[in-house]
């Protein structure tokens, strides 16, 4: 999702702090399930709280040179969030998206 794409301009210049977690399960030869849960805050500040993020990808290999990727993520705003505008606290935002990587 990249809610917090540039991190200096997301937060204002009030720094971020990411804690994560992130697994990887292989389904099969070519498929595998990747997720990453991520809890953002800002470093100081009484409304640190910027929310959650959680990732999962579903990437299938089609070649040894692509692999094409379903993804959906989900994003809670935290009680600060809306400092940052990241959204109001408790609002929730979530896509899927299909890829296509491949390299040469």
């Amino acid at each position: 999702m990249d809610v917090i794409g540039d991190p200096a301009a997301s937060t204002k210049e009030r720094g971020l702090v990411d804690a994560l977690l992130s697994g990887s399960v292989s389904l099969t030869r070519d498929v595998a399930l990747q997720g990453q849960l991520h809890r953002f805050g800002l470093p100081t500040g009484s409304d640190r709280a910027l929310g959650w993020e959680s990732d999962f990808v579903l990437p299938i290999r089609v070649n040894p040179a692509a692999t094409a990727e379903l993804g959906y993520s989900l994003f809670r705003a935290g009680t600060g969030a809306s400092a940052v505008a990241l959204g109001a606290a408790g609002n929730v935002r979530h896509w899927a998206y299909l890829q296509l990587r491949v390299g040469f």
